[in-house]
């Protein structure tokens, strides 16, 4: 039985995965930094957190190991893509787009993490032993 099925919700985490490569791959736009905020890191941190939240989502309720091994894919091609940026000739190679990504992807795995956390106990009690008076 595969892990999960392109009937499923696979296709909007390949879908996504793919619009992130193409996005990555065209040349750099002219957004405005700010003093306080520096766009093309939002944007990538945004592009990460939405990929790895479509891959948590597709795979589903499999366990905390299989959404530790996708935080960790999705981080490895955080440093993956900008290596690969770095051989394109409109492109650069900046270390602070893979940590914003890598950033992106931890916060959703964070959320996913709480929100299935949330959920068991809600439907098997709250963890904690309940003292005796």
């Amino acid at each position: 039985m595969p892990i999960v099925s392109l009937r499923g919700p696979l296709w909007p985490a390949v879908l996504w995965s793919i619009i992130v490569v193409v996005l990555l791959s065209v040349p750099t736009g002219t957004l405005q930094s700010s003093d306080y905020l520096e766009w093309d890191k939002v944007v990538h941190f945004g592009l990460f957190f939405v990929m790895t939240w479509l891959w948590l989502v597709a795979a589903g309720h499999r366990g905390r190991g299989m959404s530790l091994l996708i935080l960790a894919a999705a981080i490895a091609f955080a440093f993956a893509s900008e290596w690969y940026q770095h051989l394109l000739p409109v492109r650069s190679m900046d270390v602070h787009d893979a940590v914003a990504d890598s950033a992106g992807s931890v916060a959703a795995w964070t959320l996913w993490a709480y929100l299935m956390w949330r959920d068991r106990n809600v439907r098997h009690g709250s963890p904690r032993k309940k003292r005796r008076r």
